[in-house]
């Protein structure tokens, strides 16, 4: 090839490798980074006061510890979402199957999570299920052990 072809030729080689590179990120993203495929439930006692974000999380706890529930949503595009919608949590006693405490919110297109405080002063030692509730439906839950 003469050196004036190159001129030519070159821009769509680096055009190419770019492009190349570009897909080789976007796979790499694909399969190796973790995204949860639903939304996460998390109980603790204690919270990291710059980030909030629960430092104990478990699922056995005493009955007489402050209980800390974190809910992290998963990521989703922000067009398959409606702007707001009624979202809730409810906490139901597997001994007996009745509900022990309803927390509702108004969920936005852009909240990542909730946190908010298990009222659990009062409550027997046993299991308890925490339902998360949005959009109308069952999202995830999660079963906790009091002693």
């Amino acid at each position: 090839m003469t050196r004036r072809k190159w001129w030519y030729v070159l821009p769509v080689v680096i055009l190419i490798l770019v492009a190349l590179i570009g897909l080789g990120i976007q796979i790499y993203h694909n399969l190796y980074v973790p995204v949860p495929k639903q939304d996460t439930i998390l109980v603790g006692t204690h919270q990291d006061p710059d980030t909030f974000n629960i430092t104990d999380s478990g699922t056995n706890f005493k009955v007489s510890d402050h209980l800390i529930v974190d809910i992290e949503y998963k990521p989703q595009s922000s067009r398959s979402l409606p702007s707001s919608s009624l979202s809730k949590c409810i906490v139901v006693d597997k001994t007996t199957g009745k509900t022990v405490q309803t927390t509702e919110w108004v969920d936005t297109s852009i909240m990542t999570g909730k946190y908010f405080d298990l009222n659990n002063q009062g409550w027997k030692p046993g299991l308890y299920e925490i339902k998360l509730y949005r959009f109308g439906k069952l999202d995830t839950s999660l079963t906790i052990t009091l002693h």
